[in-house]
């Protein structure tokens, strides 16, 4: 998870890093967030990663327990994050 100012440099660094084999979920806050960050993602043909996971609008960006714990608990409890 990372703050918005700080996405652009590491998903570019997550991308270098791991490339195609990467199995990246963004958490955010609606579709057009997770549009607007996959443009500066290296996306391989084929691949089901990067994923968005959207946080509901009922968890601030202010509570970070709340909110790690709802994007640990459907990363678990998801078998769309299990591929």
């Amino acid at each position: 998870v990372v703050n918005p100012k700080g996405r652009s440099k590491r998903l570019e660094a997550i991308s270098k890093t791991w490339g195609p084999k990467s199995s990246a979920i963004f958490v955010v806050r609606d579709m057009e967030e997770f549009k607007q960050s996959i443009r500066t993602y290296s996306v391989s043909k084929g691949s089901p990663y990067p994923k968005p996971l959207v946080v509901p609008a009922s968890i601030s960006e202010t509570e970070g327990v709340k909110r790690l714990q709802h994007v640990i608990r459907n990363v678990l409890d998801t078998e769309q994050f299990m591929e």
